[in-house]
């Protein structure tokens, strides 16, 4: 990449974080604007999705319907007065899976509070089943689903993904990646701050 066309990036970039769109998918638009120009294997991509995760802080959830494995039905907009926990995950993502004894630990933790856990995953019915026998997962999972990941929050295809919602139903958190032996220690930070507010 030439450096003149980095500059243009970077000013692009800077610019659309002064601008707070009033929704969801307007924000979602100025924050990627710098990424559209970029190739997924080019080394600034990751940093700047990392920005544009950052820029998106503060905006209106994108509100979603779903079925989880118990039969329980979910709607996002009817969560509001709870934090909201979501984690976009798959069977085979070793990743993900280092992250489950963390997270479980953080279900038990906040039982008694106005936390709700949801997990979304493109995998079957049968296959997330099979998957629990081995690692149990204490979050309300819905299976099957790709769509509230890639059309309603428009993640690209990196796992795990974790967003977090405030009790008024804004983003407060977007990470792409694992914090494996350190997820109960720094969700548990992330979740009990925004319990404050």
């Amino acid at each position: 990449m030439r450096q003149n066309q980095l500059y243009i990036l970077i000013i692009t970039f800077a610019f659309s974080l002064t601008t707070k769109a009033q929704t969801y998918e307007t924000q979602y638009k100025i924050c990627s604007e710098s990424l559209s120009k970029l190739s997924y294997v080019d080394s600034l991509y990751f940093e700047l999705a990392r920005k544009r995760d950052s820029c998106l802080l503060g905006v209106p959830t994108p509100n979603f319907q779903a079925v989880t494995l118990e039969d329980k039905k979910i709607e996002l907009s009817k969560l509001k007065g709870r934090v909201v926990v979501l984690n976009f995950w798959f069977t085979g993502c070793g990743p993900c899976i280092e992250e489950i004894p963390g997270f479980n630990k953080l279900v038990e933790f906040y039982a008694s509070k106005n936390v709700t856990f949801i997990s979304l995953t493109y995998d079957s019915t049968a296959m997330v089943r099979k998957f629990l026998k081995q690692h149990p997962w204490k979050f309300n999972i819905v299976a099957n689903n790709d769509e509230v990941r890639r059309n309603n929050f428009k993640l690209f295809s990196v796992w795990p993904y974790t967003v977090i919602i405030s009790k008024e139903g804004k983003i407060a958190y977007m990470q792409f990646g694992s914090k494996g032996t350190e997820t109960f220690a720094y969700f548990n930070e992330v979740i009990h701050n925004l319990l404050q507010l």
